[in-house]
């Protein structure tokens, strides 16, 4: 669960980002006794607020308590039970919105995996009714949290955080968890209305429909159209205020590709054509765009159920395919710096080629035989930049200077590899230029 919390991370530094910075020097400036009285006011609030910690803590051990019955076999005997199974959840979301634990990301997501924790004991009890009245309640609840304008931001993010993470199944076994479907229209109403909630808040929205296009299973037909005509947006577009901050732009973007790719679905349901393919191919073939985002695009593509696309040519993002890599190992970066990096966007690069299970990737897909024996000598160089991206860092921890004589050796020798390996595929694609259509007939 740690990963989701990484948004907030990534959040509140968009959040700063954006944010301007006051000017030292329009604070007024203040004597001594002043500050000695601003210190002892905030020390007084931090012990006030510790003691509301504390005070929920225990409210939350003695329902905990109450509950037992409840915790062993997961059924509801009475409103009694029912009332205090809501109680214990609203606790939660208190304790969500103390200052003691919100200015604090340690101590938010602590509250945050509590409550998690609670509802993952739930969920794997022989009965789940007391799990679903706990999650319909939560649902009830934490959008009014993030519709409080008031509120401190980092509180309304973790609220809307928390309704992504709500589950209709817990993970358990080997069995990845179900999203809850009806906390869907929440999330898309959020990242949907620009104009009422600022952009953390939609960042947050939008982990949740990433989380939720991975393991859900969408049962109602308009509301998996919306959310993939959501995604959709989101990459063409993004978000207005996201403009002067083409970073952030295309970080956000990133993530709808990505989602795209674990919905499968390579057109609209029950519409015409397919949007989500092209829109993809697209993204992933404009040199002008980012290269994570190229790379994201085409590996979603990669992922989307094309058996019933008529007409469609995989050579085309083979090429594409064949061109990121080469881009990718040709960056102007220092390959120390980038050499993690590398080796993550050959592997999804390759990824695309072979496909998840090894067998349905684009590679597979090209029929005619002169691409294939075309396709098969990239595919062997791809091999080769694999192989040599392979090689371990050299370390020698009783001497530092000879580990660093030994890695400034590496570096320069995987260069040189790697520059032999670009100038490969440099070649091969001059000799492939990208022709046709991706769809006959579009």
């Amino acid at each position: 669960m740690s990963r989701w919390f990484r948004w907030g991370a990534c959040c509140f530094l968009i959040l700063g980002i954006l944010a301007p910075q006051p000017s030292f020097a329009q604070r007024p400036g203040r004597n001594r006794g002043q500050d000695a009285a601003q210190d002892k006011k905030q020390q007084e609030q931090e012990k006030a607020q510790r003691q509301a910690d504390r005070a929920l803590n225990a409210r939350i051990t003695n329902l905990s308590g109450q509950l037992t019955d409840v915790f062993r076999n997961g059924t509801l005997t009475g409103d009694q039970q029912r009332q205090q199974l809501q109680q214990l959840m609203d606790t939660f979301v208190q304790k969500m919105q103390l200052p003691y634990n919100y200015k604090s990301e340690r101590l938010a997501a602590r509250v945050v995996q509590q409550l998690l924790g609670q509802l993952r004991s739930l969920g794997n009890l022989r009965s789940t009714a007391a799990h679903d009245e706990a999650v319909a309640h939560l649902l009830r609840q934490l959008p009014t949290v993030v519709e409080k304008k008031d509120a401190p931001l980092a509180v309304r993010y973790n609220a809307v955080l928390l309704i992504g993470l709500l589950n209709q199944r817990e993970a358990q076994d080997n069995q990845p968890p179900l999203p809850l479907e009806a906390a869907l229209p929440v999330l898309l109403d959020i990242v949907s209305d620009t104009q009422k909630y600022p952009l953390p808040i939609r960042i947050g929205a939008l982990a949740g429909l990433v989380r939720h296009a991975r393991y859900g299973q969408v049962s109602d037909p308009q509301l998996a159209a919306r959310l993939q005509r959501t995604l959709l947006q989101v990459l063409e577009k993004a978000w207005p205020e996201l403009d002067s901050s083409p970073e952030v732009k295309t970080w956000v973007r990133t993530r709808a590709a990505q989602a795209l790719g674990y919905l499968r679905a390579p057109g609209t349901p029950g519409g015409n054509g397919y949007p989500v393919l092209e829109k993809l191919y697209e993204v992933a073939a404009n040199p002008q765009e980012d290269l994570s985002l190229r790379i994201t695009a085409l590996e979603a593509l990669s992922r989307l159920d094309l058996s019933q696309v008529q007409g469609f040519n995989p050579y085309l993002p083979a090429l594409v395919a064949v061109d990121l890599i080469h881009r990718s190992i040709s960056r102007e970066v220092p390959l120390d710096l980038m050499y993690r990096q590398v080796q993550a966007d050959v592997a999804r690069a390759l990824l695309a080629f072979w496909g998840a299970d090894g067998q349905g990737g684009l590679a597979a897909r090209v029929q005619e035989q002169k691409q294939r024996e075309s396709l098969a000598e990239a595919i062997k160089a791809l091999q080769r930049v694999r192989d040599v991206l392979s090689r371990r860092v050299p370390t020698d921890r009783r001497d530092p200077e000879r580990e660093k004589e030994l890695q400034q050796e590496f570096f320069e020798k995987l260069k040189a590899d790697l520059e032999s390996e670009a100038e490969w595929l440099k070649t091969w694609l001059e000799k492939n230029p990208r022709q046709g259509k991706l769809l006959q007939g579009s």
